[in-house]
């Protein structure tokens, strides 16, 4: 972010021999903070959350940069889409030149945070709260394969527009990490690349 510059004309040093008279510059530099962005006027928060906390709702308490403690409510049945932004109004930075009378917005965005092994009684009991179904369609002369995660080791790999999507064969499942061939045909374990 670009330091902000508050000019003060004509009061720079003077000198007998000059007529034009200098300007004062001052340049204020943005300090980081551990829980704020700012962009304009606008400032930016970025913040984790359970599963739970996204599909049943929660309350945030956050210190504002003026020392207020204002608390982020998410109602129950209000579910937060991380895909989305989510705004305060007029709880941003004050816009120039308005006193502070015109202030921009305070955007939270949401990092769901999801579990990553799920009991017998947890799929249940989602299963039963979500009404998903058990009863995948059978597919005719289909070979049966299941995600697994993927960890990249060190080495590049080959690059391209399906960089990171490895099929791996049943020779290569007691070496570690994915070998074969990217996107190639067959095999055990689709594995997919996070991005």
């Amino acid at each position: 972010h670009s330091p902000c510059t508050l000019r003060f004309e004509g009061e720079g040093d003077q000198h007998p021999d000059m007529k034009v008279i200098g300007d004062v510059l001052i340049l204020f530099a943005q300090k980081p903070h551990d829980l704020f962005h700012r962009v304009g006027t606008k400032l930016v928060v970025n913040h984790k959350i359970s599963l739970r906390d996204a599909l049943c709702g929660f309350e945030l308490p956050i210190q504002h940069l003026d020392g207020r403690l204002i608390n982020i409510k998410i109602l129950p049945g209000q579910c937060v889409d991380p895909g989305f932004a989510w705004i305060v109004r007029r709880e941003g930075m004050p816009a120039e030149k308005t006193g502070g009378t015109v202030r921009g917005d305070l955007i939270f965005h949401f990092e769901v945070e999801f579990p990553t092994k799920l009991t017998a009684k947890q799929q249940s009991t989602i299963t039963e709260v979500l009404e998903a179904t058990t009863d995948f369609p059978k597919v005719a002369n289909g070979q049966k394969v299941s995600l697994s995660d993927y960890v990249p080791k060190k080495q590049s790999q080959q690059g391209g527009p399906n960089r990171g999507m490895y099929v791996q064969h049943d020779d290569d499942d007691e070496e570690e990490g994915p070998r074969g061939h990217p996107m190639g045909g067959g095999g055990q374990g689709v594995q997919c690349q996070q991005q």
